[in-house]
């Protein structure tokens, strides 16, 4: 015979199980009830069970970038815009992924912190690191600002940020597909020097081109077409790398090292 359950009692269960994500088995296990009188008990208080992300990732914030109003959440948009990826799995939830070389593993690092995500990083064997993440909501976040499912021939520049949260937004994205030049020429005292962006959709260098050229007065560069289908877009004039160094880097607390050094380095020559 079912266990009667009282008003007190079941108000104490629904309490408890809304204290923090658990499983029906817990509650059970807690008041000696039956897994179908747990369920009967928060049907009945309108409780809604715990998704399997908040399960086994209890802390993970999958808001995060329902808003983009920090340096960190424009930065890693940026970032998984370009190293990034979504996708559905086999059980209808939602996977965000970023893949970067090892040696660039701090950023995933600072990434995980940031979302508060409990995940492991893994390796591939071939010397890059991901971290994957579960969460049908933060995937819907993310399709706000034009990250898609195979996003290499159709990746959108974003257009519902905050202005100023744009130049953190290019940093992230100059850090996933640019390139920083910095060549010795023997016969010279100045170094060949430039920075590119490669991308499979033009249009969306033909965006960054254009919004640089609107709020930053750097000049409008062209496209060219690379093998594989694949566009890229540089700026080899000093006064154009000096004002993207300065857009890009100034007061920045989060960014790609290896290819800072190097946009240091162009910084330097050119104010010499």
């Amino acid at each position: 015979m079912p266990k009667h359950i009282t008003a007190d009692e079941k108000i104490r269960i629904v309490s408890y199980y809304k204290s923090f994500p658990m499983t029906y088995e817990d509650v059970s296990n807690k008041f000696g009830i039956s897994l179908p009188s747990v369920a009967k008990v928060l049907k009945e208080y309108n409780v809604k069970p715990y998704t399997k992300v908040q399960l086994f990732s209890p802390n993970l914030d999958e808001h995060y970038f329902d808003n983009i109003n920090t340096e960190e959440k424009a930065y890693f948009l940026g970032l998984l815009i370009t190293d990034g990826c979504i996708h559905n799995t086999k059980g209808k939830q939602s996977l965000v992924s970023l893949t970067l070389k090892e040696q660039d593993e701090y950023l995933i690092d600072k990434f995980k912190e940031c979302v508060k995500s409990n995940k492991t990083v893994t390796h591939d064997g071939r010397g890059c690191s991901e971290l994957n993440i579960l969460s049908n909501i933060m995937v819907s976040s993310l399709k706000r600002y034009g990250i898609c499912e195979n996003k290499s021939l159709h990746t959108v520049f974003p257009t519902e940020i905050p202005l100023s949260m744009y130049r953190h937004l290019l940093r992230g994205i100059f850090d996933g597909d640019g390139s920083v030049s910095f060549y010795a020429r023997p016969d010279r005292k100045s170094h060949t020097k430039a920075i590119r962006l490669c991308q499979g959709n033009e249009k969306f260098l033909i965006d960054i081109v254009n919004f640089l050229y609107d709020n930053c007065d750097i000049e409008r560069v062209n496209t060219y077409q690379e093998k594989d289908s694949l566009w890229s877009i540089a700026y080899r004039k000093n006064d154009s790398m000096m004002k993207l160094y300065n857009y890009l880097y100034q007061d920045a607390t989060i960014f790609m090292e290896r290819k800072k050094k190097l946009c240091d380095l162009i910084y330097t020559e050119i104010k010499k």
